[in-house]
């Protein structure tokens, strides 16, 4: 029991010492060859993790691996190698019987099984070792995760622990009484914590900064300190007079974000943020938008029309009837005509014959409820978007035929007409995400892991 608890507490700490020159990623920036290091993510990750949740929890991760260490040294506690061997037995045994493989979790980890017998299962036996020694327990007698957790509580409460970062400089993570805890440990701890994923989406953003970055160069385009803290004024302004946030201070969101607002204004998102809105910009004047708005207005607003709220039951039907479907189309059309007939009586409500009826396990329990939807900005059928798009509120028109069935829809709130300004605002959106996706097509962005 003991040596799962300290894999649940412990696991997290588990890192091999990596070479931080190791490229993860590859990519072109300006014409020429790029690279992401292990480096260059585990000082990300540790910029960015100063103040979240789970940057604390990586700190008391690490503060405790000093902990043990350190005490076990100063008592001659150290296990030696036979204890360690003995103690691998013992934890490989534990993580087989909870259906965990030890070599498939060394592998995701990029940690030799000798690397892995070194320093974790060292500190594990050492934890144990500190533990007995306390409680005077013979060695024969397993030690529970609830005393393990109280020595290391005590341990905490005995050592001078400095943990909050704003006393603490950026290079260091934490301190332990004389012994500084450096940002590069925390950051990697972070890293190899996350899966692959994650790592992979954290390179795409970084990847991205560098790219806007250098068209912004490119076009002239300079971002001062001075407008990094206007666009986080901006932001804090639009979010205070949204009742959406029910008074909530942007400070507080902040907070509970694990950021303030001078570290946002300072963060490479911020700048990224108004580079790309520059370049938007600079490449495609209001203009050029408001002539392409004369020139086709609906396929504009079949794009960034007004939204509608958007509800569905699907009834399916196959001609044939089959096992699986024993409704032909015809006999699933009447149903239909049915279902919209109470409905528009006001006999049962929309959502309720959609949590009875629908067949489309997506909507079903939210009672139909697909969004908000724009004409072009569904994966519905396009006979059913258009239904939806003529039909009044709070009415179901006509059942929908489609192949697979028969939909029937309601809609609920139709937002009012956008304004001119309102839809060049949305086309700006709209080419900012083609920029991103110009950038990386161009840059050929490679991973190697």
């Amino acid at each position: 029991m003991a040596a799962t608890h300290l894999l649940i507490t412990l696991l997290i700490g588990l890192q091999a010492p990596q070479d931080r020159s190791e490229t993860l990623a590859r990519y072109r920036l300006d014409s020429k060859p790029a690279a992401i290091t292990r480096g260059d993510l585990i000082l990300d990750l540790a910029r960015r993790n100063r103040r979240t949740p789970e940057g604390q929890e990586a700190r008391q991760v690490l503060v405790d691996r000093v902990l043990i260490q350190r005490a076990a040294e100063a008592r001659g506690l150290m296990p030696g190698a036979s204890a360690i061997a003995a103690k691998l037995a013992q934890l490989e045994a534990a993580m087989k019987a909870g259906g965990e493989d030890l070599a498939n979790i060394l592998e995701k980890k990029g940690m030799s099984r000798a690397e892995f017998q070194r320093s974790y299962v060292t500190l594990v036996l050492a934890h144990e070792r500190l533990v007995r020694a306390e409680l005077e327990l013979a060695d024969g007698v397993e030690v529970s995760p609830a005393q393990l957790q109280l020595w290391l509580g005590e341990e905490r409460g005995s050592m001078q622990i400095e943990m909050d970062p704003t006393k603490l400089p950026e290079s260091v993570a934490a301190r332990v009484g004389d012994k500084n805890i450096d940002s590069l440990s925390f950051g990697a701890l972070l890293l190899e914590s996350m899966d692959l994923e994650d790592r992979r989406e954290r390179i795409r953003q970084i990847v991205l900064g560098r790219l806007l970055a250098a068209r912004a160069k490119s076009l002239g385009i300079v971002v001062s300190e001075a407008d990094a803290r206007r666009e986080v004024q901006s932001r804090k302004r639009q979010i205070e007079a949204d009742p959406t946030y029910q008074g909530v201070s942007y400070e507080q969101l902040l907070q509970a974000r694990g950021t303030t607002m001078d570290e946002l204004a300072r963060s490479e998102v911020t700048y990224a943020n108004i580079q790309q809105r520059r370049i938007v910009l600079e490449e495609h004047s209001d203009a050029e938008l408001q002539a392409e708005l004369d020139r086709d207005r609906a396929a504009v607003l079949e794009r960034h029309g007004p939204k509608r709220d958007v509800h569905i039951i699907l009834l399916r039907a196959s001609d044939p009837p089959n096992e699986f479907i024993p409704r032909t189309h015809a006999q699933t059309m009447e149903m239909a005509l049915e279902l919209r007939d109470k409905i528009n009586k006001g006999i049962m409500r929309f959502s309720e014959a959609a949590r009875l009826y629908s067949e489309e396990p997506q909507t079903k329990g939210r009672g139909g409820q697909v969004g908000r939807l724009s004409a072009k900005s569904s994966n519905l059928p396009p006979e059913v978007m258009t239904a939806a798009f003529a039909s009044p509120a709070q009415r179901v028109p006509e059942p929908v035929p489609s192949d697979g069935g028969v939909f029937l829809v309601w809609i609920g709130e139709i937002d009012p007409p956008p304004t001119d300004r309102q839809l060049i605002a949305a086309m700006r959106a709209e080419l900012a995400g083609k920029l991103q996706t110009e950038l990386f097509s161009k840059a050929q962005l490679i991973f190697t892991f």
